[in-house]
């Protein structure tokens, strides 16, 4: 099971726990992230402790509730490595030089995304212990204040990505590939040759990719979101979604027609990601846990990055597995399509 799941359950289970605590001295005395989110200016917030009203109790979870819900929440987790197996094994149909270029591509986009983890642990806790206090005001507006500051910080992530990736690739990473290449076959022009369209392909399809940030990270915003109100089967519902609109874009993009090849991958992944979250917020809406007419306070966006910290760990084991897959991209177009083939069923074994 993975590592991001077990931090899930135990933030529900946490949430659903604290609600068993009657006393109001005790609901007073909880910690400052256990009120994530929650708007300083309500009358309740103003009362003293002794003078607020217990919230409404709820029974702690049962064993086969927590199981019932992780079963459910697992394949949201299967599915992004899951995907990249498919566009792995789609791209590699066309070209082993597109396939090669994949792995560094998919390696800098999938590293950005795991290091936004941090977006739905906090959520994850903020929403959950919401509910579990039977507020369901403060999981609403927990909710709100991820999903808008996720989506903007996917909006500065897709401009500054865009914006970077081709002169970090042009300045830095293609000299190195076409030294290493000279040095390996003496100066070969084919071989050259392929080795700077390996990192064309590249830096297209981490162009393409970049738009699907704003989405990407609204929705794993609206997942914990989902998960924090125990609410499993929706988030579960929307990826399968995501699943078969990426399943036909592929289909159609890069093996149908019109061959768009490691592009057409890349489109798929957009057009993915967008129709999950339009799915999963449109749920968030229904279920009255969305109001995006309020813009987050500063207080409510120091407490939504309290959990940022945790980059620093993810951008140091994603430094590592992107070290092996330049690695591998630089030996050559059969190396790196090879690594990116055998990479791609390591993530996924390691994620189920």
């Amino acid at each position: 099971m993975s590592r991001q799941l077990l931090l899930l359950l135990a933030a529900v289970t946490r949430g659903a726990s604290a609600a068993c605590l009657r006393q109001p001295p005790m609901l007073a005395a909880r910690p400052p992230l256990i009120h994530s989110f929650r708007m300083s200016t309500t009358p309740a917030d103003k009362a003293p402790p002794e003078a607020r009203s217990a919230p409404a109790a709820l029974p702690p979870p049962r064993f086969g509730e927590l199981l019932k819900f992780t079963v459910l929440a697992m394949p949201i987790y299967v599915a992004p490595t899951l995907l990249s197996l498919i566009d792995t094994a789609a791209v590699g149909q066309v070209s082993s030089v597109q396939l090669a270029a994949l792995g560094p591509a998919c390696g800098i986009c999938d590293a950005i995304s795991t290091m936004m983890v941090f977006i739905s642990v906090g959520t994850t806790n903020a929403v959950s212990t919401a509910v579990g206090g039977g507020d369901r005001a403060a999981a609403k507006r927990a909710a709100s204040v991820s999903v808008t500051t996720s989506f903007a910080i996917g909006c500065v992530v897709a401009l500054l990505l865009s914006l970077s990736i081709g002169p970090l690739i042009a300045n830095l990473v293609a000299p190195a590939a076409v030294a290493s290449t000279v040095a390996r076959t003496g100066g070969d022009t084919a071989a050259v040759a392929v080795t700077t369209q390996l990192w064309a392909a590249c830096e297209t399809y981490v162009r393409i990719r970049a738009l699907s940030f704003p989405f990407s990270l609204a929705l794993m915003s609206a997942q914990a979101s989902c998960l924090g109100a125990k609410d499993s089967l929706n988030p579960t519902l929307a990826t399968l979604t995501a699943s078969l609109v990426n399943v036909a874009g592929d289909a159609a993009l890069v093996l149908g027609p019109l061959a768009m090849g490691i592009a057409g991958a890349a489109w798929a992944t957009v057009g993915c990601q967008v129709a999950a979250a339009l799915v999963l917020l449109r749920t968030l809406r229904r279920k009255g846990m969305l109001e995006l007419r309020q813009l987050p306070s500063a207080d409510e966006l120091r407490r939504f990055f309290a959990f940022g910290a945790f980059i620093v760990v993810l951008f140091v084991k994603q430094l590592v597995y992107n070290q092996a897959i330049l690695l591998a991209s630089i030996l050559g177009t059969a190396a790196g399509a090879a690594h990116q083939c055998l990479f791609s069923i390591f993530r996924l074994c390691c994620t189920l």
